[in-house]
């Protein structure tokens, strides 16, 4: 006999389209940007100003994590990259509930990781280049891969965050409803024993 899922399973398990289009236009706007600024802004210089000192595109190469961090350690950072992008795609394989806000939060992940790995791969170095800042207070030099891991992680832990609170009212609900079913014979009870009563 063959058992066929639930029509609630097969709603939540959604193919992997959104996710797919969530993470190739993170890629391709990331390989994109940095082919042009590898192409038209010399490394190191001051830059192309778009809102005066406020952005700029500035080329610059780092060798370290996200935003800079940790300079010198582009193999470490490759690997972390890769183990990154096989642990999406295994979570969202096994994720028996594939919602709209999980694909899209883990298809900006991914899609960041792969752009900073070609960059790593290719280059030795990640290529940045959004500056923004005022003055001497800048904010650590950026690309679109970047913008896509901190937006997409900053999605995910909203969406953990909403689907733990969801839970969390359902199992609630559940008690309240548990506790008056429990109640109800003894309701039936005491009405029984004031019908005899009178």
């Amino acid at each position: 006999m063959t058992i066929e899922p639930s029509t609630d399973a097969r709603a939540h398990r959604r193919p992997l389209g959104l996710f797919a289009l969530c993470a190739a236009i993170i890629l391709v706007g990331d390989v994109v940007t940095k082919a042009i600024v590898l192409a038209e802004l010399p490394l190191g210089g001051r830059g192309l100003l778009i809102l005066g000192e406020f952005l700029r595109f500035r080329h610059i190469q780092n060798s370290g994590g996200l935003f800079g961090f940790f300079p010198g350690n582009a193999s470490y950072f490759a690997i972390v990259s890769v183990i990154a992008a096989v642990a999406i795609l295994w979570v969202l394989i096994r994720s028996d509930r594939r919602s709209t806000m999980q694909q899209i939060s883990l298809g900006m992940v991914f899609g960041g990781a792969l752009g900073n790995l070609y960059d790593r791969v290719r280059l030795g170095a990640v290529v940045d280049f959004i500056d923004v800042g005022i003055g001497p207070d800048r904010f650590p030099t950026f690309n679109v891969a970047d913008m896509g891991v901190s937006v997409g992680v900053s999605l995910l832990i909203l969406w953990l965050f909403i689907t733990d609170r969801r839970g969390d009212h359902e199992s609630a609900g559940e008690s309240d409803a548990g506790t008056a079913t429990e109640s109800e014979p003894e309701r039936i009870s005491e009405a029984g024993a004031s019908d005899r009563t009178d």
